[in-house]
């Protein structure tokens, strides 16, 4: 997976970020942050937990069988975006924005590529780490098949 380390930079780069933060719903707790200025990105990350938590056990009580996009909280001089990875959904993407100077439309726009960004490199991931053990266990299937082979010819 992308590492929040290179994940950060680009959320902050997004026009009227003040902070973001890739935060831990089952914990709670950020796993990386950057900018905030004074804002407790530390206290947001904990109290936009039990946000997601709120709206997934809500989903499950009227049976939604969906997944949460994003979530948009409008306050007067910001906008608080939440959206969890679709790679792992225990993990969600954290960011405030300054409402004077983003776009909402582009910055969502922006966001979601982000994410699937991450996904994507989550996925690579995955499959080159899995490469070599598939590898193995279709050399293993092989080496099977002929011991079978041989012994069917005996």
């Amino acid at each position: 997976m992308a590492t929040a380390k290179e994940t950060l930079p680009k959320l902050m780069d997004i026009d009227g970020c003040i902070g973001c933060c890739i935060v831990d719903s089952n914990s709670g707790m950020m796993l990386g942050a950057a900018g905030g200025g004074s804002l407790s990105l530390e206290v947001a990350a904990a109290g936009n937990t039990e946000v997601v938590r709120s709206k997934r056990k809500t989903m499950k009580a009227l049976n939604l069988s969906d997944q949460i996009e994003d979530m948009l909280i409008t306050l007067g001089r910001q906008y608080h975006l939440l959206r969890p990875l679709a790679s792992n959904d225990a993990l969600f993407i954290y960011i405030v924005l300054d409402k004077a100077k983003a776009n909402l439309a582009m910055a969502r726009h922006q966001l979601t590529a982000i994410e699937r960004e991450v996904v994507r490199q989550a996925l690579e991931d995955y499959a080159g780490h899995n490469y070599g053990s598939l590898e193995k266990t279709l050399k293993d299937a092989e080496v099977a098949v002929q011991a079978a082979r041989t012994r069917l010819d005996r």
